[in-house]
C-alpha cells in the first residue's frame, strides 16, 4: 500500500478498504510477479476478503479479477538415490540421539566439579610442599627466583612463616633458607616439577559426564530467571577468572569460551555442543519429524500434532503385541464449505519390534524431549499461540540466542522447523541426481509422494487411503493419479517405450504405423559409405541421385549418383548414426585446425558452417553415453579416421561403385 500510495497522486491513495479495485489489485499481482515472490499470495488475499464478506454484512463484497497461476507438476517423489541418502542420513542421526540416552544415563552416576576442586588444578594453593617443589625445580637453573612471583605466593601460603616473607625484600634469600632447614621434611626429589606451572584453564581437560552433572546441580540453564543467568554467565562476564572464584558454572563456561580457542589437543567442544549433548537440538527434533513424516506418509501439521499423552489407539496389541496402532489429528479442513478447524483423526498401523517404526520414534521423542519438559518458554514467536507449541518436540535453541529468543522452543514453530532443515541438510549430504538438497522446500513436500509410490506396490489402496486420511479410495486414486510419483511413473514409461523405438528404428525393425515422410524413410535404400580398413561405417546417403547442396543441379539433372563427400553436410539425404559420431568429431577438429590457418575469406566462411552443422548435430544429439563412447573410440584409433580433404574419398567410393 506505500509504495502504492507514494507513486500516485493523493486523489488515488488507498485509505479505506473500499478503495482496493480492480485496477489496485492487478498492480498488486504485478508487483508479486516482479519481485519474484508466490503469486498465490493474491489469490490467497481474494479468498480471504471473499469469505469474510459473505460471513459478515459490514464488509462489503469486492469483485476482484481472476489470478492466473502457473499450474505445477506436483511434488515429484525422491529418486533412489535421494532416498538412499535420506535413509541413511535419518538413521545415523537417529542412532545419535539414541547415544544421547546413554549419555544422561552416564550424567545421573557422574560426581560434580566443585569450585576448589577446579581452583586447586589449575590455580594450586601455594602450600609449604608445593613452595618446596617449586624452589626445588628452579635449582640447578641460572636464573633467580623472581621476587614479585615470591611476594604472590608467599601472601596465600597457609604456612604462617612463610606468609610472613610477603612484602619482605629478603624474602626469596630467606625462603632458600627454610628450604635448606626443612626440605628433609617433604618429598622434593626426582622429578623436578613446578607444581605451579599448570598451563591454566585452556589446559585442563575435563570429563563431560561430570560437567553436565555440575551444569545440571546448579541450575543451568533452566532454574534461574533468564535475564539474571545473562548477565552472570554472559561470554563478556566469564572472561577472566578471578582468583578465588567459587562459581563452578563461572568456571566451566569460561573454560568452553574463553578458555577454548585455537587449534589444540587440549580444545573442547563449545557450550552449545556440550549442552547438545544432554538436551535436544533442532536438528535432533527435525531429523524426528522427518523421519516420522518418512515413515507414515503424513503431512507434516499431522505429525507435529501427535499428543505424546494420548497416540496409541486402545485396541492396539491385541492380535499380536509387536503391533501397533498410532494416531494423530489433522486441523485443518481440507474441503469447501467447512470450518477451518475441523479435526480428523488418522490411524497409522506401525510396528514396536523395529527400532526405526513410527511408533519407535514418538517414544524415542518423548523421551529425549523430557529434561525440558517442566520449563515454560521465555518466548512465544509472533503468530504461534502456545497450544500450537507441542511439548513433544521442545528442542534447545544457540545459546548466543536466548536472550532474544529465549532459552527453549518446540519444532512445532514453522519458521524453527524450516531452520532445522537447512541445518539438518547442512550436517548431512541428501542428493539427486548429483545435486545437494539445501532448503525444506526440496524436501519436505516430496515425503508424502515417495512413501505412496513405495507403499503403493505392496498395500492394498483401503489401507493407503485410511492412513493418509481420505475419506474414500477414489480421493486416494485421484490424488494419486495427479501426484508428481504418477507423473514420474509415467515419464518413465515413456522414456522407455521412445528408446524401444528409436532403438527399433534404428536397426529398422521396426513395425508401426509411421507418417508418409517416416515411413518413405524408413523403407529407403540407404548407401552407406564404409572406409576401407576402418571398423565403422561413415555416415550414409538416403538417395544418391537427388542431392540438393548448392551446385548438385547439373548431377541430378545427368541421373548420375553423387559422389561429393565434402558437400554431404549441406546435403538433406546426408544420414548419420551412432557410428558416425567418431567421424563427424574428427572432421570438426580437422575445420578447427582450418579455421585458425585461414584468412578471412569465402572459403573461410564455408569452413565455418561447415564446422556449426557438425557442432549442432553434436550439441543436440541427446544421448550421452554415446557421444562419450564416441570420443574415446576417437582416441584410441592408432591412425586419422578422415583425410583432410574429403574429395579423396569419392574417387574410393565411386570406384566401389564400379566394383573397381
Amino acid at each position: 500500500m506505500g509504495n502504492h500510495n507514494s507513486d500516485n497522486p493523493e486523489a488515488l491513495h488507498i485509505r479505506n478498504y473500499t478503495d482496493i479495485n480492480s485496477e489496485v489489485f492487478k498492480r498488486y499481482e504485478s508487483f508479486l510477479r516482479d519481485n519474484n515472490r508466490p503469486v498465490a499470495n493474491a489469490e490467497k488475499l481474494k479468498t480471504a476478503m471473499t469469505v469474510v464478506a459473505k460471513e459478515d454484512d459490514r464488509i462489503p463484497l469486492i469483485t476482484l479479477p481472476i489470478i492466473y497461476i502457473n499450474k505445477s507438476n506436483g511434488n515429484p517423489p525422491l529418486t533412489p538415490e535421494g532416498f538412499d541418502s535420506l535413509e541413511l542420513a535419518l538413521t545415523s542421526h537417529v542412532n545419535g540421539i539414541w547415544a544421547k540416552l546413554k549419555f544422561r544415563k552416564e550424567v545421573e552416576t557422574a560426581t560434580p566439579y566443585t569450585a576448589a576442586e577446579v581452583m586447586d588444578k589449575v590455580r594450586p594453593c601455594p602450600t609449604k610442599a608445593r613452595i618446596f617443589q617449586w624452589i626445588n625445580s628452579m635449582n640447578g637453573k641460572s636464573r633467580s627466583i623472581d621476587r614479585l612471583t615470591c611476594d604472590k605466593l608467599f601472601r596465600n601460603c597457609p604456612d604462617r612463616e612463610i606468609r610472613f616473607l610477603a612484602d619482605d625484600k629478603a624474602g626469596p634469600r630467606k625462603i632458600k633458607a627454610i628450604f635448606e632447614r626443612d626440605k628433609h621434611l617433604f618429598a622434593t626429589g626426582q622429578p623436578k616439577i613446578n607444581p605451579f606451572k599448570t598451563g591454566g584453564f585452556a589446559n585442563w581437560q575435563v570429563d563431560y559426564a561430570r560437567l553436565v552433572k555440575t551444569l545440571l546441580t546448579h541450575g543451568f540453564p533452566f532454574k534461574h530467571d533468564l535475564q539474571m543467568q545473562f548477565e552472570r554467565y554472559s561470554q563478556r562476564k566469564v572472561a577472566v577468572i578471578e582468583e578465588g572464584c567459587d562459581d563452578i558454572v563461572k568456571i566451566l563456561i569460561h573454560r568452553l569460551t574463553t578458555a577454548n580457542r585455537g587449534v589444540s589437543e587440549r580444545r573442547l567442544l563449545m557450550v552449545d555442543e556440550v549442552l547438545a549433548l544432554y538436551f535436544p537440538t533442532i536438528v535432533d527434533m527435525t531429523a524426528l519429524t522427518i523421519f516420522m513424516m518418512f515413515q507414515s506418509g503424513w503431512n507434516k501439521e499431522t505429525a507435529l500434532s501427535i499428543d505424546q499423552d494420548n497416540f496409541e489407539h486402545v485396541l492396539a496389541g491385541t492380535i499380536e503385541e509387536a503391533i501397533k496402532v498410532v494416531f494423530s489429528e489433522k486441523n485443518r479442513s481440507q474441503g469447501i464449505g467447512k470450518p477451518f478447524d475441523d479435526p480428523k483423526r488418522i490411524n497409522m498401523p506401525t510396528r514396536a519390534d523395529d527400532p526405526y517404526s513410527l511408533y519407535n520414534l514418538i517414544r524415542l521423542a518423548r523421551k529425549v524431549s523430557e529434561p525440558l519438559a517442566d520449563y515454560p518458554f521465555d518466548v512465544i514467536p509472533a503468530l504461534c499461540s502456545e497450544d500450537r507449541m507441542n511439548p513433544m518436540f521442545m528442542c534447545l535453541r544457540p545459546w548466543g540466542e536466548w536472550l532474544k529468543g529465549g532459552r527453549h522452543t518446540s519444532i512445532a514453530h514453522p519458521k524453527t522447523f524450516q531452520v532445522g532443515v537447512q541445518q539438518f541438510l547442512r550436517q548431512y549430504n541428501v542428493s539427486e541426481e548429483g545435486q545437494r538438497l539445501t532448503v525444506a522446500a526440496e524436501l519436505t513436500r516430496r515425503l508424502r509422494p515417495t512413501w505412496l509410490l513405495y507403499k503403493k506396490k505392496h498395500n492394498p489402496i483401503a489401507l493407503l487411503s485410511m492412513t493418509m486420511g481420505h475419506s474414500d479410495r477414489d480421493t486416494t486414486d485421484i490424488f494419486y493419479d495427479n501426484s508428481g510419483a504418477a507423473h514420474q511413473e509415467r515419464m518413465k514409461r515413456l522414456r522407455s517405450e521412445l528408446e524401444e523405438i528409436i532403438s527399433l528404428l534404428r536397426m529398422r525393425q521396426f513395425k508401426g504405423l509411421l507418417g508418409k515422410q517416416a515411413q518413405a524413410e524408413a523403407s529407403a535404400n540407404l548407401k552407406i559409405f564404409h572406409i576401407p580398413g576402418q571398423q565403422k561405417a561413415m555416415w550414409g546417403c538416403a538417395n544418391q541421385k537427388k542431392p540438393d547442396w548448392v551446385g548438385s543441379e547439373i548431377i541430378a539433372r545427368t541421373g548420375k549418383k553423387c559422389f561429393a563427400i565434402k558437400e554431404c553436410i549441406f546435403c538433406s539425404q546426408m544420414r548419420v548414426f551412432e557410428d558416425s559420431l567418431p567421424y563427424l568429431m574428427e572432421r570438426e577438429s580437422h575445420l578447427d585446425e582450418l579455421l585458425d590457418g585461414e584468412d578471412d575469406t569465402g572459403f573461410r566462411s564455408r569452413i565455418a558452417k561447415e564446422r556449426e552443422a557438425l557442432q549442432f548435430i553434436l550439441d543436440i544429439w541427446g544421448d550421452e553415453d554415446e557421444i562419450t563412447s564416441a570420443a574415446r573410440y576417437r582416441r584410441r584409433s592408432r591412425t586419422p579416421l578422415l583425410p583432410r580433404d574429403l574429395s579423396i574419398l569419392e574417387i574410393v567410393f565411386e570406384s566401389e561403385d564400379y566394383n573397381v
